[in-house]
């Protein structure tokens, strides 16, 4: 036997929060997405991620010269581990901080990336991943100007 006043309870609370979704796109220009509880939003990952990816355009022996090359650009020596390092300490201010951290998974990344459903679009997710936009906080305006 269904229970009508919570069946109806839920729908008038969805209601609400579609109008007071409604009132703040107005405002904010922020869409909220209220889906019912267990239903998930079928989201199409881009084709360059994930198993909707193109199939591969080359040889097997070629893609792994690729690989190779790629990987040999991302390794640094002690050296230049240290050198990097000392460069961009003020990571705010350091262009290497920003540049080394663009083809890396980092520790901040890492658990975004393992907590991330299969509904979440791949392609705006690799986008902030690789190309994040500028931190700007009052706070930290406060913190560099005194």
């Amino acid at each position: 036997m269904r229970n009508l006043w919570r069946d109806n309870a839920t729908d008038v609370m969805r209601k609400a929060a579609e109008e007071e979704n409604k009132k703040n796109s107005r405002i904010t220009g922020i869409k909220l997405n209220f889906a019912e509880k267990g239903k998930a939003r079928n989201v199409e990952c881009h084709k360059s991620y994930g198993e909707n990816c193109e199939k591969l355009n080359m040889n097997p022996l070629d893609f792994k010269i690729e690989l190779r090359t790629f990987l040999e650009q991302l390794a640094r020596t002690e050296e230049e581990i240290q050198e990097i390092q000392t460069q961009a300490k003020n990571e705010r201010e350091s262009d290497i901080w920003y540049l080394e951290r663009r083809n890396r998974l980092t520790a901040s990344t890492l658990g975004k990336v393992g907590k991330r459903q299969n509904t979440t679009s791949c392609r705006s997710f690799v986008g902030r991943i690789r190309y994040p936009r500028p931190l700007y906080a009052c706070s930290i305006e406060w913190q560099e100007s005194n």
